[in-house]
């Protein structure tokens, strides 16, 4: 990692296909370093700027520091192979979906105060757990697919641990990155229409989700977890010739203004910012 790495703001893209957890600095682009880690796919970050990436071959979730090259904590998902990750604003929970390693369903791994053992919840509806997020208010929301492969997305509301089966009023085949913004959840669908993927904000109520707003990432084939820092949103996107990353304009869309090459398979991406 660069010497000055952690004075920077920086982007972190996980690549499943490499191994590794590329680091650049923010917006630039400029390569900082890399992460070691067996299969990261889901990345998520707290208050103090810590990434966490879930390694899902291992079924655990390591803890870097700001710019740190090594793990300060190691968290075991035993049992499951953990896809994403998101941390609570509100209490510094940690939750983790998954699959299960066997023919049972998922879970989602929740870890007190981001340390521990967790503890794994069900929806009897939903048998694959893949990435979500919390809002301002501690509510998480997750994609996933039922047992017959559909998509399925559902929230986990503050202070309770049942879930809330949701609908979505748009149609999305593939589940990929979720990311709460201000009132809305935004969530994509990584089957690329002819412009590419699309990024949905949706407005939850109940167990409804009305679609506000759209947000097309021409140029892309199949976009990861992404993520909206500010004005911009950074899609991780791969296909059968293409690992990339694009930055898109937010929430206007359309053509990529950014592009950062070299990647293998990406997964996810975040900013995490210096204090």
């Amino acid at each position: 990692m660069a010497p000055d790495a952690k004075n920077a703001d920086l982007l972190y893209v996980s690549d499943s296909g490499a191994s590794a957890v590329d680091v650049f600095a923010y917006p630039s682009g400029k390569l900082e370093g890399s992460l070691t880690v067996t299969d990261p796919h889901g990345l998520c970050t707290d208050r103090r700027g810590d990434v966490y990436v879930v390694d899902s071959h291992d079924a655990t979730i390591e803890e870097f520091a700001h710019g740190g090259t090594s793990p300060i904590k190691t968290l075991l998902d035993t049992g499951y192979y953990p896809v994403g990750c998101a941390l609570d604003p509100t209490s510094g929970k940690l939750a983790v979906m998954g699959d299960s390693q066997g023919s049972s369903p998922g879970s989602v791994a929740i870890y007190k105060h981001a340390q521990g053992s967790p503890q794994n919840y069900t929806d009897p509806t939903i048998f694959g757990y893949s990435y979500g997020s919390y809002d301002a208010k501690g509510n998480l929301f997750f994609d996933g697919y039922l047992r017959n492969s559909y998509f399925a997305f559902a929230e986990m509301p503050h202070g309770t641990t049942s879930f809330t089966n949701i609908t979505l009023h748009e149609s999305i085949l593939v589940p990929t990155g979720v990311q709460c913004d201000g009132p809305y959840v935004a969530v994509a669908d990584q089957v690329p229409g002819y412009r590419g993927s699309t990024i949905y904000e949706f407005k939850i109520s109940g167990s409804n989700g009305t679609a506000e707003g759209s947000t097309p990432l021409e140029g892309s084939s199949t976009v990861g977890q992404f993520w909206i820092e500010r004005d911009r949103v950074i899609g991780p996107n791969s296909g059968p010739s293409v690992a990339d990353v694009l930055f898109w304009k937010y929430p206007t869309g359309g053509n990529a203004v950014k592009t950062i090459t070299g990647f293998v398979e990406p997964e996810a991406a975040l900013v995490s910012r210096a204090k």
